[in-house]
């Protein structure tokens, strides 16, 4: 099964047509689009209808200009420029393709039980995944939502990016309860004390604790 990946189209149907002509003699099976069909661009129905007519089946879910154009939210985030080219996009859309548009699920979602497509992030549909730290705090969320699966295609930054989890790296999850100062009495370390952490493939990872001088 081969997919063909879009997000982010916003209106911009050059952009849309260019990209269709591109794969025109390329294989693929399906096409997924994360998002983000209208805003900022002067071609929504274009693009919509264009969407719409694909031959090969489609997966498609929500994106935050979306969602304000179909009602769902009012956009009080939004800058002046994206906030007016909702309202532009509202009083030119077809019927059809605000019904369209209104119908478009939350994400995330499980495609084909293969890989998890979202807007924004697996925890935010709204929240940007710019750094290694967003991404760590994702790659949790993607364990709870959909064990076994480790693949996911995000939108919305508009800057094309991958984060991998690789064997070694560490994720900051918090501090669970009952760890510490939570205890009753508080437990803190203390000098001479030792840490072990075992991590599968890597081994024993062990450290002393000592008052510092």
């Amino acid at each position: 099964m081969r997919y063909l990946i879009l997000s982010d189209l916003h209106s911009n149907d050059e952009a849309l047509t260019a990209v269709l002509r591109r794969v025109k003699r390329k294989t693929f099976d399906r096409v997924v689009c994360l998002g983000d069909f209208v805003g900022y661009a002067a071609d929504p129905n274009k693009v919509l209808d264009r969407f719409r007519k694909l031959r090969r089946t489609t997966i498609s879910i929500r994106g935050n200009h979306d969602k304000v154009v179909a009602g769902v939210e009012e956009g009080l985030l939004f800058n002046p420029p994206a906030l007016e080219a909702v309202r532009w996009t509202v009083e030119r859309l077809s019927k059809q393709n605000m019904e369209f548009l209104r119908k478009l699920p939350l994400g995330p979602e499980i495609v084909d039980g293969r890989f998890v497509v979202c807007h924004g992030s697996p925890l935010d549909e709204d929240a940007y995944i710019f750094s290694d730290f967003d991404a760590s705090l994702n790659f949790v969320q993607m364990n709870r939502f959909a064990e076994g699966i480790d693949l996911c295609f995000f939108g919305h930054s508009h800057i094309p990016s991958i984060f991998t989890l690789e064997p070694g790296d560490l994720i900051y999850t918090g501090t669970p309860p009952g760890v510490g100062i939570a205890r009753k009495p508080p437990v803190f370390l203390k000098d001479g004390d030792v840490v072990e952490v075992e991590i599968e493939g890597l081994g024993l990872l062990r450290n002393s604790v000592a008052r510092e001088k």
